[in-house]
């Protein structure tokens, strides 16, 4: 049994939470993923984040560039603050409807809608 599937959905395919793509859109969706990311990140202008272009770039699946999500947040908000950088995340991962499990897609946050949270210190009496 091999921990790294060759497929360009990895493990996938199964348990979509969009409509099922073809495995020549998927590939293709992949690619533009793939590229989008690259792009977050050159455009950083930090030549210190070539390892995490070149890890986008040689991502073995879509779960791959869904987890490497975190640290092109944190490369955009170093460079562009962190609610230009959410922004961009959200958009991101837009591009990742249909391609991956239920359980790894992006949960609503209060935050995402500009609500406030609670006030603590008014429950601390």
């Amino acid at each position: 049994m091999s921990w790294f599937s060759s497929s360009p959905l990895g493990r996938s395919r199964s348990g979509a939470s969009g409509p099922p793509t073809s495995r020549r859109e998927a590939a293709q969706r992949l690619d533009a993923i793939r590229a989008r990311m690259g792009e977050l990140v050159r455009a950083s202008g930090a030549s210190a984040h070539k390892g995490l272009a070149l890890r986008i770039q040689y991502a073995g699946d879509v779960q791959a560039l869904w987890f490497m999500r975190s640290e092109v947040m944190a490369v955009l908000a170093r460079s562009h603050g962190e609610q230009v950088a959410r922004e961009r995340l959200v958009a991101l991962g837009e591009m990742f409807d249909g391609l991956l499990p239920e359980g790894l897609r992006s949960r609503p946050s209060p935050l995402d809608d500009g609500a406030a949270l609670p006030d603590t210190d008014s429950t601390l009496g």
